[in-house]
């Protein structure tokens, strides 16, 4: 996966029914602020140093693998998991109408957001449930990403089990700060 910004703590549970949700926020300050000028990139410059990951020169991806710790990640598992709006999106794959494997909730902090997902439209919810909301202030603290990077759209991804899986593909969003959190059982 092709990402510009990736968060990735993991509890250290391995029963192989244990559920993983991979929690997407996506930064589209320009989007919110179109009249503030261009996309703010991520600046701050300790974490831009200590979490580069530098064998990726062409790349911008930083990996924080302490980020939340795995009690924490295990918390807000069970809370994400207990959300309301879960569903398997339909999608299109060659020209093919197939419902997705895995289970989706997106979430807006602009109400009125639209978002399509592989040809179809994605059921945006608004606001950000409590938890949501409280994650992205934690990733756009002084001391994380810096103030400047707010999120207006979240995706959550629910594996069931090994089985589940997304495959390799790259987001056409250029310039986005895009934050991967993964919690719940280790994946190889």
């Amino acid at each position: 996966m092709t990402r510009s910004t990736s968060f990735a703590p993991t509890s250290d549970a391995t029963q192989p029914d244990e559920k993983r949700f991979k929690v997407e926020s996506l930064s589209t300050a320009a989007l919110e602020n179109h009249h503030q000028g261009p996309f703010h990139q991520v600046t701050q410059s300790t974490f831009c140093t200590t979490y580069k990951i530098s064998d990726l020169p062409n790349a911008k991806i930083y990996y924080n693998p302490n980020f939340i710790d795995c009690t924490l990640a295990e918390e807000w598992r069970q809370q994400l998991d207990h959300l309301p709006e879960w569903y398997r999106p339909k999608l299109k794959v060659y020209g093919r109408e197939i419902t997705q494997s895995r289970e989706i909730a997106t979430y807006s902090t602009a109400p009125g957001l639209h978002l399509k997902y592989s040809g179809h439209p994605v059921e945006l919810h608004s606001p950000f449930p409590p938890l949501l909301d409280h994650i992205a202030s934690l990733l756009s603290a002084d001391e994380c990403l810096g103030s400047e990077v707010r999120f207006n759209h979240c995706m959550l991804n629910r594996y069931d089990d090994g089985s589940i899986y997304i495959g390799k593909h790259s987001d056409n969003l250029e310039n986005k700060v895009i934050v991967t959190a993964s919690l719940g059982a280790n994946r190889s």
